[in-house]
């Protein structure tokens, strides 16, 4: 299965700025990334790497075509560090059939994260310091 594709969030679930928290995560960095839509582009997928736009905009705006997203490449079965919002992280994932499944590091924190894709879009799951969340994306 492809997960190349263009995604929405559907929904945070219960915990997940409780998860952000933990991890490690600014409070004022939480608050842009708890208020806000997200859109997740992945395109070229390839077996080691794919790389990924992501774009935000407030609850009830469209997004905006003139702010730029954030693109990254994430690496399979190799370390990826990425800069978001001025946070940097160290990335481990490891794409298996339909899901990619691995951890992440911040600030010498480490997340355990999987995300399972479907024809309708995927589910991430992340746990760290023994708190767990949820988010949906649906595919557009």
């Amino acid at each position: 299965m492809s997960i190349n594709g263009t995604y929405i969030l559907e929904k945070n679930g219960e915990n997940f700025d409780k998860l952000l928290e933990a991890w490690g995560v600014p409070s004022e960095v939480i608050s842009k990334v708890m208020g806000s839509r997200r859109r997740m582009t992945l395109l070229d997928q390839q077996e080691s790497q794919v790389t990924v736009h992501s774009e935000f905009a407030a609850e009830g705006c469209d997004f905006d075509s003139s702010r730029p997203p954030l693109i990254y490449t994430l690496s399979f079965d190799k370390e990826s560090i990425l800069n978001i919002f001025g946070v940097e992280m160290k990335i481990n994932q490891k794409l298996s059939g339909n899901s990619i499944k691995g951890s992440a590091t911040l600030s010498g924190k480490e997340m355990m994260s999987v995300y399972v894709f479907s024809d309708d879009g995927f589910t991430f799951t992340g746990t760290c310091d023994g708190i767990s969340a949820q988010t949906i994306f649906k595919r557009q």
